[in-house]
């Protein structure tokens, strides 16, 4: 009898795992494992030091483009890595829904910029990435700027990225599958010396 229960308790475990692992991979479960910062030999160092760090309080809300506020201590904070990077970033100033700014930091000449469910990355130099996207497809956004629409599955987080550049300075737009709603939010970036 206990053998026999002992054998329902492990294939139970073993479908509840492979269950999980599928549902992880396919996205509907997030990750539970921090992400690693990979360089581009694809060595993993330890995670970036964050700055600090607000959660969003804002509802999320559906309809047209949502002023995004930053505090003075917000723009202060970005400022200062602006100078340690040596060239001058770009930030959204409106979102689809109503959002607002959580954290920044860098790693490795890469300034992350969370805002509400996306994340931004911003470079002087080409963007790597920890797996080669499956797709590529050329973009227009409505404002004419040129970009690419990736889709990398299984690298964890959102499967789409919009990549684009700004004069000199690259970025990748992640947080939602909807090429409409990321187009959206890079239309309304401004360099950070406009925000202050």
């Amino acid at each position: 009898m206990e053998a026999r229960l002992a054998r329902v308790i492990a294939i139970g475990v073993v479908i509840g795992a492979v269950a999980a692992i599928g549902f992880t991979e396919l996205g509907v479960l997030p990750r539970v494992i921090p992400p690693a910062v990979v360089e581009a030999k694809g060595t993993v160092t330890s995670p970036p030091t964050r700055s600090s760090i607000r959660h969003s309080s804002s509802p999320a809300v559906s309809g047209p483009p949502y002023a995004i506020e930053y505090s003075t201590n917000d723009l202060l904070q970005l400022h200062q890595l602006s100078q340690s990077l040596h060239w001058q970033p770009w930030l959204p100033t409106k979102a689809p829904q109503l959002d607002s700014y959580v954290e920044s930091y860098v790693s490795q000449g890469v300034l992350s910029v969370i805002i509400g469910p996306y994340l931004l990355e911003e470079s002087n130099h080409p963007l790597s990435v920890r797996e080669a996207p499956t797709s590529v497809t050329p973009v227009t956004l409505p404002n004419g700027d040129a970009g690419s629409w990736w889709w990398v599955p299984g690298e964890g987080g959102s499967s789409y990225r919009l990549n684009l550049q700004m004069g000199s300075i690259y970025v990748r737009i992640a947080g939602s599958n909807s090429l409409a709603t990321l187009s959206q939010l890079a239309e309304s970036f401004q360099p950070l010396m406009g925000l202050s």
